[in-house]
């Protein structure tokens, strides 16, 4: 009987170790210095952060039902990563930057889960506009495990979602306001105004970026990613002429090729109209090289983007609703409303613009049960 005693308390006290040993697998928030997770934590309470979130060694970090921010007058000081095998899940989460103007890095490599949730204020590098396999910004995610669910993502720098060799889920989301960065900056030969050299920036905007990546794309909306309101910074009257040539798009395609259903495409790329300030004009890209501008609600660029389309509407984007080139076009287009997408300015409509504008090198193209009109 002593034995079966003695027997019963090690067994006891086996048990207490373990549950001891659960429930201090928690990392909470540091008072000070980088919140590194290499357990299983939750987190549901409001934090400001003036330090970097990193999840890895195979770590799991949940945050729930709260807003957490970013805190630094540093623009891309901070980082949130997330190593390959390791996730990150926020649920019902408000992520921002103290500062809007002092946007953080948020990179995931592993599994992340973004749910009801709202995020922005988000850096991205600054490559030249047509650096495609450099390009990255935004909630950068490259796992095909990772699901973005009913969640906003607005207002962050050049670029609001990156998804870089990777399919994941992508249903019910909002991108928007992704705002104008200067990416270039060089004196262009222009014949509009007298066959001479003006300066010349140039800027972008995109909602979606997608780099070598397949993901099926559901009830969605992308609207107002590059606002005209986002160029004012870049007016200059350092030069007598000045050009700011803007790219804005819902969904940048680069040699991917989603599946997108029953989604909005509106007014993206809606550039700033031509005006004097403080006596200096101002021109656009338009009047340059308007035909080979990867700007509009969708763009497929590369010989390998070859977009699926259904019960999708595609208005009063700029310069176009859905534009192929480098070999870039919509394999079909099924059910599908394109209407009023337009280069306009004042009351002019210019060419050229269009709801379906495919350069040279395209493929075959299906286009069924679709409306366009006023484009």
């Amino acid at each position: 009987m002593r034995n079966l005693t003695i027997v019963t308390l090690i067994a006891l006290m086996a048990t207490l170790v373990v549950l001891a040993a659960t429930v201090v697998a928690q990392t909470d928030p540091p008072s000070s210095g980088d919140w590194i997770i290499e357990d299983n934590t939750f987190w549901g309470s409001d934090l400001t952060l003036a330090a970097n979130i990193t999840v890895n060694n195979s770590g799991a970090l949940k945050l729930d039902n709260m807003t957490i921010t970013m805190d630094s007058s540093i623009d891309g000081l901070l980082t949130i990563f997330v190593e390959a095998g390791s996730s990150l899940e926020l649920s019902n989460v408000n992520l921002k930057a103290s500062d809007a103007d002092a946007h953080y890095w948020f990179e995931a490599r592993g599994q992340l889960v973004i749910v009801d949730s709202d995020v922005r204020d988000v850096a991205a590098n600054g490559f030249k506009w047509d650096a495609w396999d450099d390009i990255a910004g935004g909630v950068q995610i490259y796992n095909s495990s990772s699901r973005l669910i009913d969640s906003k993502f607005h207002h962050s720098q050049r670029i609001n979602v990156f998804v870089s060799g990777a399919s994941p889920e992508i249903v019910g989301c909002e991108f928007s306001n992704a705002e104008y960065m200067n990416t270039y900056n060089v004196y262009q030969y222009s014949y509009y105004y007298q066959y001479q050299y003006i300066y010349a920036w140039y800027v972008d905007a995109t909602g979606l970026f997608l780099e070598n990546a397949d993901p099926n794309i559901t009830d969605c909306v992308f609207s107002n990613n590059g606002q005209r309101s986002t160029a004012n910074q870049f007016y200059t009257t350092s030069y007598y002429y000045n050009g700011v040539m803007t790219f804005g798009r819902g969904i940048l395609a680069y040699e991917s090729s989603p599946n997108i259903t029953s989604s909005e495409f509106l007014t993206n790329g809606d550039q700033p109209a031509d005006r004097l300030v403080e006596g200096v004009q101002q021109i656009f890209y338009e009047q340059f090289f308007y035909d080979s501008v990867p700007e509009g609600g969708l763009v497929c660029l590369g010989s390998t983007s070859h977009p699926r389309i259904w019960d999708s509407l595609f208005q009063t984007n700029d310069l176009f609703g859905i534009y192929g080139l480098e070999g870039g076009y919509p394999e079909l287009v099924d059910r599908c409303e394109i209407s009023g997408n337009r280069y306009i300015r004042g009351n002019t409509i210019y060419s050229p613009s269009g709801g379906i504008y495919i350069t040279a090198g395209g493929g075959q193209m299906t286009v069924a049960n679709t409306t366009a009109s006023w484009n």
